[in-house]
């Protein structure tokens, strides 16, 4: 009903209010569990994110399974207990999408940031030693700061990158929660699972992507 606040939903739909907060419940208290273990994860693996992927692979199941659920009761005729696993496949997906995407998001703010010495193995990569160049340490120390100011000069670009990445997260909320709530009320009841199964389908083929292109370019460069 409209304008109804959180009491006159208690009052009004007690059962589907209680079930929502007992696998509600389950969700976060199996994301609170998984959160140090992907924070681990994630820092073993920076280069191809396979926590990450991980945590979309397991949203796409989890979603899915959750829409086409026939009741989310787990007490019903036609329910199962089998809902408290999806919902900590969700949980799961949730708190790994979270952990994740901030240390993705550490990795391209530090990024900006690199020391004298990457700098100046940067600058020999590129044009050579002093011995195979033949340029003197004064020519390559003037070089290699000119490549530092250039590179500090990206500084700017790390509140943008926050920004984007809050300015795509709040995109998503406002979607799903009118998109989803109205195809809800209009269509089908499992219409925000599907969506969100569909976001972390293309999140799972984004990374799968950007994986392929992480491990593929350095070879091809090698090559050249």
């Amino acid at each position: 009903m409209p304008g109804s606040g959180l009491g006159d939903i208690k009052r009004a739909c007690p059962k589907a209010y209680i079930l929502a907060s007992i696998l509600t419940g389950v969700s976060q208290l199996v994301a609170l569990i998984a959160a140090p273990a992907f924070g681990f994860l994630t820092d073993k693996s920076r280069r191809y994110n396979f926590p990450l992927l991980l945590a979309a692979l397991v949203g796409v199941v989890g979603y899915m399974a959750f829409g086409l659920l026939p009741n989310p009761q787990f007490k019903a005729p036609d329910g199962n207990g089998g809902v408290f696993v999806i919902m900590a496949f969700i949980g799961i997906s949730q708190i790994g999408a979270i952990v994740c995407s901030l240390a993705v998001l550490s990795n391209g703010i530090l990024s900006v940031s690199i020391d004298d010495e990457t700098l100046r193995k940067i600058y020999e990569e590129q044009h050579g030693s002093q011995s195979e160049g033949g340029e003197s340490d004064e020519t390559q120390s003037l070089l290699a700061g000119s490549v530092n100011r250039r590179l500090q000069h990206l500084s700017h670009l790390k509140g943008s990158i926050a920004g984007v990445y809050s300015l795509y997260g709040g995109a998503g909320i406002l979607l799903l929660t009118k998109v989803g709530g109205l195809l809800f009320d209009k269509w089908s009841s499992g219409t925000p699972f599907y969506i969100m199964a569909l976001f972390n389908g293309a999140l799972l083929a984004t990374g799968i992507v950007c994986g392929i292109m992480n491990h593929v370019t350095p070879r091809m460069a090698f090559a050249f």
